[in-house]
């Protein structure tokens, strides 16, 4: 029988940390905590599946030099994390006996049914190596998060599951495409970067998280390091060299020799969006369908979403009378994100182009939308 006890403040933020790492269907490796005791006076932790964690605290009092368990994430993280909840400073107490964790703070205590073996994980400290630390600068980690917003979060497409960065110039040019949208978005940027770069999109919503370290790109894998450990995956050889950002590009410039059809204050545009968002709340995601028309002369447009049950309009002054007749509809939980964005942009004023058959093309100052049409 071994025992020994962790700080709760630190064994919480290990957690914290590790799990990052989603939880993935058919990767054990991911649903199974790995709770490495073979290294004395240290407790790590580890999940696996397209992304990786290995993190590790110090213990206050125990030797351990045990066994590797595995420990349903499910049961032992609720656990541990009713303490942030209950804000007890008390120590965990951790128990191992005959395959079995038994963890106490104070009056709480659980038993854990635990294995001895485990599939699919990375061996510790497999990112040793050569290096490059990416300083990501506010509008740098902006960007990325608004060109996420397009990028389709199917792994079965590995090249369109990332954000895309290509350098152009004193600037960075940051991708995005979940095949019914596309977005370029540009950002000067004085920080050395690589020529290209596909982050996994799973990492991009932990950019600037509490407690990150450095951003470091070794030559197959991007990492976030934190002071008790590392999250990381590998960067996918698809996205890196099929990522389609030359046809995207080519998507944006023929957009922009078809005709400028309206043009409105984004931040007004953006306010009706949000109205619109939270009247289809509860409608089915395939059914966010904003259409929007104008007849020829019009100084407003007309802004319609119709659902089985009900129908909501809206209307909005344009920047100068429409030219041209014409009806669209665009997929509003899709372009919903840009469009909040957009809106707390100062004085922003949004342009859209398009032809009789062509995509429907949205331009900003610093940022392209290629919205498909529907088939």
């Amino acid at each position: 029988m071994r025992e020994f006890s962790v700080d709760s403040k630190k064994l919480l933020e290990i957690v914290r940390v590790v799990d990052l790492v989603p939880s993935v269907t058919g990767f054990p490796s991911s649903t199974f905590i790995r709770l490495d005791l073979s290294i004395n006076y240290r407790l790590g932790l580890a999940l696996a599946a397209e992304v990786c964690g290995d993190v590790h605290v110090k213990l206050d009092v125990g030797e351990i030099g045990g066994p590797v368990l595995f420990c349903a994430r499910s049961l032992l993280f609720p656990f541990l994390n009713v303490a942030a909840v209950t804000k007890s400073e008390k120590p965990f107490v951790f128990t191992i006996n005959k395959g079995q964790l038994r963890v106490q703070q104070g009056r709480r205590k659980a038993v854990f049914d635990c294995a001895d073996t485990g599939v699919g994980y990375h061996a510790a400290g497999s990112l040793e190596g050569k290096h490059t630390v990416l300083e990501l600068s506010e509008g740098v980690l902006e960007a990325m998060k608004v060109v996420s917003s397009c990028a389709t979060a199917d792994t079965t497409v590995p090249e369109l599951n990332c954000v895309y960065l290509r350098r152009n110039g004193s600037g960075v040019e940051f991708y995005g495409s979940n095949q019914l949208l596309a977005i370029r978005m540009s950002e000067k940027v004085k920080a050395q970067m690589p020529d290209t770069l596909a982050v996994p999109l799973s990492l991009v919503p932990h950019l600037a998280a509490e407690g990150i370290k450095e951003i470091l790109l070794y030559e197959k894998t991007f990492a976030l390091k934190f002071s008790c450990g590392t999250i990381w995956q590998p960067i996918s050889i698809k996205a890196q060299k099929g990522f389609p950002h030359e046809k995207i590009d080519v998507l944006i410039k023929t957009g922009l020799k078809c005709e400028k059809r309206f043009s409105v204050q984004a931040k007004r545009f953006s306010t009706i969006a949000d109205r619109f968002g939270l009247y289809l709340a509860s409608a089915k995601k395939d059914e966010w369908l904003v259409a929007i028309k104008a007849d020829e002369g019009a100084t407003e447009i007309q802004m319609e979403a119709k659902l089985p049950q009900g129908v909501f309009r809206d209307r909005l002054r344009v920047e100068e009378p429409v030219k041209k007749a014409f009806v669209l509809d665009w997929p509003l939980d899709l372009l919903l994100p840009l469009f909040t964005y957009l809106g707390k942009q100062k004085d922003c004023v949004l342009d859209v182009h398009f032809g009789d058959d062509t995509p429907y093309l949205l331009t900003t100052g610093k940022l392209s939308i290629v919205v498909d049409r529907r088939k």
